[in-house]
């Protein structure tokens, strides 16, 4: 379905990268204005590369590689080795090759690649390698943060892949089932800006096509039959084998039996921001994924430097009042006072990890449920402004 896309991305990223040059470093890749998921994807594959070799490093009992700071000084230097590692041409292609193929997969199907990803084919994963992998999951990533956060206070050792497809299943349809038309269309707004931008369209997204079929998959994987049938009507008997984000909302809302719930904040990266990398290295398997932004980078021109310095944008609230009221009522029980008071704490804090843990804390002292909507808005929000203030 994807064939020519993917021969387009695979041209357009290689005359923004590497061009044709034998090597090219970690650092240029990152900086260039190709998407943000296949750069995090190349970055995980040099991530897996690091920790294969540091398996064969000797280390001595006497020495205490977990205390903080010795740690804290570990990952700054794994950064400068992973920045400045020069991928071979062979590697770029193999891994360039790879991405696309998986990335085209997560997006148009994200709860099936999910379990085929994390377990490959195997009935049980160490939570290591579960987690490892989710750190590549960055569309969608409600998916990834709540998963994670599943695991850790459950602090389970092993997940069967029966149990991580039921969660990853409860996940979206917790996160889908309060949303408008309007709403549920521009969940698969990931897939139309890859497309996007594997055909050097137009900025304007609202202009741009993606294969009918494609969006059939997005609906059928998250066993929203109705709008699938809708779907396969159009491209079956009006002949529309292409289809854009406005005419997606059309058929949604138009789709026999769906009842429109009250206007709500769509689920986007702004609100479920992707797990932070962690002191843990990369997979066994070397395969490290991630996916694009909710707006693509534009191209890098020379001579665009702004001479002006200008004063720094306010960060904005962390919540609408809609959301505040939901938050206030689902997640600390009318009391409001009592969120403010949460609030406060949590951005008092030093670094995400401990802000987290007052979170999760809140969640099990008052028996809220961590897979709601207003909990997943709660925790994202704040995770969001920590990672704007650029706090660790």
């Amino acid at each position: 379905m994807f064939e020519q896309e993917t021969e387009q991305l695979k041209e357009r990223i290689r005359r923004s990268t590497i061009q044709g040059g034998e090597t090219i470093p970690l650092r240029s890749l990152t900086e260039s204005g190709i998407p943000e998921n296949v750069k995090a994807f190349f970055r995980a594959e040099v991530l897996s590369i690091l920790a294969e070799e540091r398996k064969g490093e000797t280390r001595s009992s006497n020495f205490d590689y977990t205390n903080k700071d010795v740690a804290a000084l570990q990952e700054q230097i794994d950064q400068l080795l992973i920045d400045s590692y020069a991928l071979s041409k062979k590697e770029f292609d193999e891994t360039l090759d790879k991405g696309i193929h998986f990335l085209f997969n997560y997006l148009c199907r994200p709860q099936w690649t999910l379990g085929s990803f994390l377990f490959d084919e195997a009935n049980a994963a160490p939570v290591r390698t579960v987690l490892l992998k989710l750190r590549c999951c960055t569309d969608y990533n409600y998916f990834p943060t709540v998963l994670e956060r599943f695991i850790r206070r459950r602090g389970i050792l092993e997940m069967t892949s029966d149990a991580g497809r039921n969660i990853v299943r409860k996940i979206d349809s917790e996160v889908t089932k309060n949303l408008s038309s309007s709403q549920l269309a521009q969940l698969a707004k990931p897939v139309f800006e890859f497309v996007a931008y594997a055909r050097s369209f137009p900025d304007n997204i609202l202009k741009a096509t993606v294969p009918t079929r494609a969006l059939m998959y997005f609906f059928d994987d998250k066993q929203m039959m109705d709008i699938h049938e809708a779907l396969l009507r159009e491209r079956e008997k009006e002949g529309l084998k292409e289809i854009t984000l406005p005419n997606l909302v059309r058929i949604i809302e138009h789709t026999s039996g769906r009842s429109e719930p009250a206007p709500q904040e769509l689920p986007n990266d702004n609100q479920f921001t992707a797990v932070t990398e962690g002191r843990e290295g990369p997979s066994k398997s070397g395969i490290g994924f991630s996916l694009p932004r909710s707006e693509r980078p534009a191209e890098k021109t020379a001579g665009t430097a702004n001479p002006f310095h200008l004063p720094p944008t306010p960060l904005p609230p962390l919540f609408s009042l809609d959301e505040e009221r939901s938050i206030i009522k689902k997640v600390f029980q009318q009391d409001e006072d009592a969120f403010h008071r949460k609030v406060e704490e949590i951005l008092a804090t030093v670094s995400w990890d401990e802000a987290s843990l007052i979170i999760d804390h809140h969640f099990t002292m008052s028996d809220v449920d961590p897979f709601t909507k207003e909990a997943i808005l709660f925790t994202n929000s704040l995770q969001q402004r920590f990672r704007v203030e650029n706090r660790p």
